[in-house]
This record gives structure tokens, C-alpha cells and sequence, in this order.
């Protein structure tokens, strides 16, 4: 039971108050993450990427979005939460969305929530994440996955990250 500073109990949380929790935790992640690279520059959440995302989904999921302009190249990053990344059918969603993006002629990764709370913690994985993106080369020899529906650079940045391949998908 949570009491206030008057002692009386306050109201349990919605689950609404929990998932913007969990987009400002997953934002703060993204923006420490490529911040500290000179050549990123940090342009806010993608509006287009939004309007697709609530396209595919009935309730808009807890995701952070963050575009990036890198070398002239602007691109999107969606940090996907770990209990989605590990599931099929927002996963599945997610993927549709980032094709559709890709049909407009954005750049878009997904990138799992521990991936970005390593990187968070160490610049060079945060440096060889964005290298990898930048060069287009998602690294499937060196990240295999056993998911068909995630993202190559997602299970290759998770790789880095943990050094154990991506685990794939739990029900």
C-alpha cells in the first residue's frame, strides 16, 4: 500500500501512467545512446512514424521513437520493449510498420530495450550499433536468430550487447 504525504493511501497506478513510464525510460535510452557521437545529430520523435504505428495497432504500444540525422542520412529508431521484442504479434506489426516506412522512403531500425540499456552504459557498443546501421550490414553471420519476425539489426544489436544470439520469441 502506498501512503501520501498525508498518510492517506494513494490510488494504484493505470496501466496508461505505466506505459508512459515506460516510453520516457525507453527515450531517455535512445537519446543517451547516440548523444554522445558528434556525427549524430538528434531530431525527436518521428510524426509520420506514429501515424503508421497507429495504423497497425488498436492501442499504440509503448514504444519510443527517435529520428536521427547521421552524415545527411536522417533515420528512425523505435525502441521496442523487451516483453514485445519477445513477442510474435506486436512484433509482426512492428515489422509491417517498418516496411510501410520503407515504401515512403524512411530508414527505420527496431532496436530491443537491452540492447539500448547496454549501449546506454557503453560508448563503444553504442559506436559499433550505429556503425552497423550506418553501413546497412545487419551482421546475420554474427547475430543469428531463430525469430523470423525481428528486426536483423535489432537481433545484431542485442548481440553485441549480451553476446548470446537472440533468443527468439516466447509465448
Amino acid at each position: 500500500m502506498l501512503l501520501d504525504d498525508t498518510g492517506t493511501t494513494c490510488p494504484p497506478r493505470s496501466p496508461r501512467h505505466r506505459k508512459k513510464r515506460q516510453q520516457r525510460r525507453l527515450m531517455t535510452a535512445l537519446i543517451r545512446t547516440f548523444e554522445a557521437d558528434e556525427r549524430v545529430v538528434l531530431l525527436g520523435p518521428d510524426p509520420l512514424l506514429r501515424m503508421v504505428i497507429e495504423a497497425h495497432f488498436r492501442i499504440t504500444p509503448s514504444i519510443a521513437t527517435c529520428q536521427l540525422l547521421v552524415e545527411s542520412t536522417s533515420l528512425t529508431v523505435i525502441a521496442v520493449p523487451d516483453r514485445l521484442w519477445h513477442k510474435p504479434d506486436p512484433m509482426k506489426r512492428l515489422l509491417e510498420a517498418k516496411r510501410r516506412l520503407a515504401q515512403l522512403g524512411r530508414n527505420c531500425f527496431l532496436l530491443p530495450q537491452s540492447a539500448l540499456e547496454h549501449a546506454r552504459e557503453n560508448a563503444d557498443l553504442a559506436y559499433r550499433m550505429l556503425e552497423a546501421i550506418l553501413t546497412g550490414i545487419p551482421c546475420q553471420d554474427q547475430a543469428p536468430c531463430s525469430a523470423a519476425l525481428h528486426d536483423p539489426f535489432g537481433c545484431m544489436a542485442n548481440y553485441l550487447a549480451t553476446g548470446s544470439p537472440c533468443a527468439g520469441h516466447r509465448l
